[in-house]
């Protein structure tokens, strides 16, 4: 059940992503537009880079659970079965310790960037707490979907 839920919200941030990668794509059109014209928007390109940002880390636990992130195969895939399962099981257990720690950074960060009301200075100060609490979120997602992997990986066999 709560696995079901959990991969719901992966799926729906998946889905999140690729809207906001549209919409990147037109804040960046209508940022070099605008100064084609000579009528500059003031925070178009903090705000198109803000959404990248969100695309990018929302993106992330749904790679991870269709498990295709970046990984080097060229000696893992001369090993034995057995010896990639216990290879896997070795890499999820380092990960989980590692993205552990950086949810807990990302939190903290977060948390601060609220406290103080974090923006990014200019014309149109954009605030950057909401987009470092959307990476924390992401974190977590990350986090658990390596934990249900490395659960899955225990029980093959």
């Amino acid at each position: 059940m709560i696995n079901k839920i959990i991969k719901q919200i992966i799926h729906a941030f998946a889905e999140l992503s690729g809207w906001l990668l549209i919409l990147a794509m037109l804040l960046i059109v209508l940022d070099f537009s605008s100064r084609g014209f000579y009528y500059p928007i003031p925070g178009l390109s903090e705000l198109a880079v803000f959404v990248l940002v969100i695309v990018v880390f929302q993106g992330v636990p749904h790679t991870e659970e269709v498990r295709r992130h970046v990984r080097v195969t060229l000696i893992f895939s001369k090993i034995s079965p057995k010896a990639q399962r216990i290879v896997n099981i070795f890499c999820y257990i380092i990960s989980l310790f590692a993205i552990a720690i950086v949810v807990y950074a990302v939190g903290a960060n977060a948390v601060a960037s609220f406290v103080m009301r974090e923006a990014v200075a200019g014309t149109t100060p954009l605030p950057v707490y909401p987009v470092k609490i959307i990476i924390f979120i992401s974190c977590v997602f990350y986090w658990i979907q390596l934990l249900i992997n490395i659960i899955k990986e225990f029980k093959k066999h």
